[in-house]
């Protein structure tokens, strides 16, 4: 058998993207104790007399020894490079079925070679189209023939994204980096990846066993933000950037409600309005809470502001005040909102009334009157201190309509404030009522309440 034939059982199968293995040799003098990168492999020349050179850093250097591999050069061949071409079906340093590698240049960032001179098989060709195989220390980089052609092995790929690329303020985001080599079918890229807005650090991650980091991040300020991620390569893939990922956070939006004290209280009654803003998902306030203002209004009339503050997770604002006479009336609280959240409003319905002391005699006694009588419609107000009010306004409904006005007494057919109490003097028949009849008499306060007497009439 042919010398270089006998050899190629310490040829194994090895050319092109190297993993973190310190080369050696039998000798222990060859391939620098370096851990090579593998960037690319290029084949040119023809189908008879390939060309291949694969690019990278970290070869070292070897002895003064170029051309056809020998067991007495010190250098084990075999144990380093490799080819195979997977449509012809050969390997190249594999016993019995290979063929030979010369290396005919080799430096600290290149390795160049063809193939031998000598075969055991043939179809040793690579063919335009060929599918083919170049290693180093078994990490394999993958690509198809052309003349010339050349593949990438290593990373120049970093694809970010991100889970929502338009958020809300204190919204949970995870930025995931993809990094993947071209060329390596057996190896995935490892080591971590730096996640960047701007020239801020927010965070490293190691890659998974997919290639792929993630991080979780809920801290943006509500603008723009352009976000990239940053491999830092490892023994086999080299370093690189993706592409600036433009991450837009918006105010997140809140709700407020308002609450009283009590929604029903007497007039002159200090009521506390008590307004809640909470943050609406997915929005949050983990970083931060709403800040600012809420204004506190009936209708058009401020009632007052109070300053929101944050106690025990709860974010809120009020105000203690008096309000005006109403039944049913809408009192709101409107949050004007902050640089990271929207202003909202809520409302409540209110009521504020007098206190009402009840009919006075003789109306309230035994309510019997005779037709053509005159008989005064009386009662006492109070508000919340107890004290007798004196200038409320009524009106007086007869079985539901407006009473006829009365004389002097009631010339502005409406009640007036004498001797300690309110007075409107009816006279029957002035009504359209009838003998046996039974009479409805309403009085309406302006405080928004009704109070209602039966005079049955003989």
């Amino acid at each position: 058998m042919n010398r270089f034939v006998h050899y190629l059982g310490r040829i194994a199968a090895a050319v092109a993207v190297t993993g973190a293995v310190v080369f050696a040799s039998t000798t222990g003098s060859a391939f620098a104790d370096t851990a090579p990168v593998i960037q690319s492999v290029s084949v040119a020349g023809s189908v008879g007399n390939p060309s291949i050179t694969i690019n990278g850093q970290g070869f070292g250097t070897i002895p003064a020894n170029t051309g056809q591999p020998s067991p007495f050069s010190g250098l084990d061949y075999g144990d380093q490079l490799g080819l195979s071409d997977l449509s012809a079906g050969w390997n190249a340093g594999q016993s019995g079925n290979g063929i030979g590698i010369t290396v005919t240049n080799y430096t600290n960032s290149t390795i160049e070679f063809g193939l031998g001179s000598y075969y055991q098989v043939g179809g040793f060709a690579l063919a335009t189209g060929d599918k083919f195989e170049v290693l180093v220390k078994g990490v394999t980089c993958t690509g198809i023939v052309g003349y010339p052609t050349t593949i990438a092995c290593t990373s120049d790929t970093t694809i970010i994204s991100s889970s929502s690329a338009t958020s809300v303020f204190g919204q949970e985001l995870t930025f995931t980096a993809k990094v993947s080599g071209t060329g390596s079918t057996t190896s995935v890229p490892s080591g971590s990846v730096s996640f960047y807005d701007g020239t801020t650090n927010l965070g490293n991650v190691a890659l998974d066993a997919s290639g792929s980091a993630r991080l979780q991040i809920n801290s943006l300020s509500v603008g723009s933000h352009n976000i990239k991620a940053v491999y830092g390569g490892d023994s086999i893939f080299i370093p690189s950037t993706s592409t600036v990922l433009t991450q837009v956070v918006n105010k997140a939006a809140t709700s407020t409600s308002l609450t009283s004290s009590s929604a029903n209280v007497l007039d002159g009654q200090p009521v506390t309005l008590s307004a809640t803003i909470a943050v609406t998902p997915p929005g949050t306030s983990t970083v931060a809470s709403p800040t600012g203002t809420v204004k506190f209004t009936d209708g058009g009339t401020m009632l007052g502001t109070g300053t929101v503050s944050t106690a025990n997770g709860v974010t809120s604002a009020s105000i203690t005040t008096i309000l005006p006479l109403g039944t049913g009336q809408t009192i709101s609280a409107s949050y004007g909102g902050d640089g990271n959240f929207t202003g909202s409003t809520g409302t409540v319905a209110e009521s504020v009334t007098y206190k009402f002391g009840g009919f006075l005699p003789p109306a309230s006694l035994g309510k019997m009157a005779q037709l053509n009588q005159t008989i005064p419609i009386k009662f006492v107000l109070y508000n919340f201190e107890g004290d007798v009010v004196q200038n409320a306004n009524a009106y007086l409904l007869v079985n539901g309509n407006p009473a006829v006005p009365q004389g002097n007494a009631n010339s502005n057919d409406s009640f007036s404030f004498v001797d300690g109490h309110y007075q409107y003097q009816l006279k029957l028949r002035n009504q359209g009522i009838s003998a046996d009849s039974v009479v409805h008499l309403t009085v309406v306060l302006n405080d928004g309440t009704t109070h209602s007497l039966t005079i049955t009439v003989r």
